[in-house]
């Protein structure tokens, strides 16, 4: 016999139906986030380069714009929108990826060196000095969804001081949509797939 307070086969089963059935839910710690961050701090030498976005679904097309943002300067800080300013300006159901996970995985890129969580979409005079940012860069000439809600152009202050520089796409076709669509696609065909087996 199983010793005293051992679970048999039967709780062991119980036990996997327990934790199928858990949702997973990732935590924000000050530990999580060093542990997905450098600990690099700008020098008085250091050319600052700041992008900011929504990196959902972070995908090659956001690494590699990233690591042409680093080439702009020597220290890369990227800001990354709020949940609830990407649903106001885009649609309800944006974005797919929560601020947490957006921020883990834009620090998980070895070209970024800090990030400003929560940022702002406009970037003011205020944020580049306060942050000494030396360049302001956005992706230029590639597949995006336009942001429905016109707002005053979010780069007027950087474009105003000559910081602004753009920067063209290497992956113009990549982009949330189209992982959106394939990742449907590919569902929608795994469906069919195994209800003809069904039959």
């Amino acid at each position: 016999p199983a010793p005293a307070g051992a679970a048999g086969p039967a709780g062991a089963e119980d036990a996997d139906q327990l934790r199928t059935k858990e949702p997973v839910a990732l935590l924000t710690s000050t530990r999580r986030i060093v542990d997905f961050a450098t600990s690099r701090q700008p020098g008085a030498d250091d050319r600052v380069v700041y992008v900011c976005g929504a990196f959902d679904m972070f995908h090659v097309g956001h690494a590699q714009f990233l690591k042409d943002a680093r080439e702009l300067g020597t220290f890369l800080l990227v800001g990354i929108l709020d949940d609830h300013v990407i649903a106001r300006a885009k649609t309800p159901n944006m974005p797919v990826m929560t601020l947490n996970e957006r921020v883990l995985n834009v620090c998980a890129c070895k070209w970024v060196d800090e990030v400003i969580i929560g940022a702002p979409r406009a970037v003011s005079s205020d944020l580049m000095k306060t942050w000494g940012i030396h360049v302001v860069a956005r992706g230029a000439d590639h597949d995006r969804q336009s942001w429905p809600n016109p707002e005053p152009d979010p780069y007027m202050i950087p474009k105003q001081e000559g910081v602004f520089r753009e920067i063209p796409s290497k992956w113009p076709r990549v982009c949330h949509e189209l992982l959106v669509t394939r990742i449907v696609g590919e569902r929608e065909a795994y469906v069919r797939r195994n209800r003809d087996r069904a039959k």
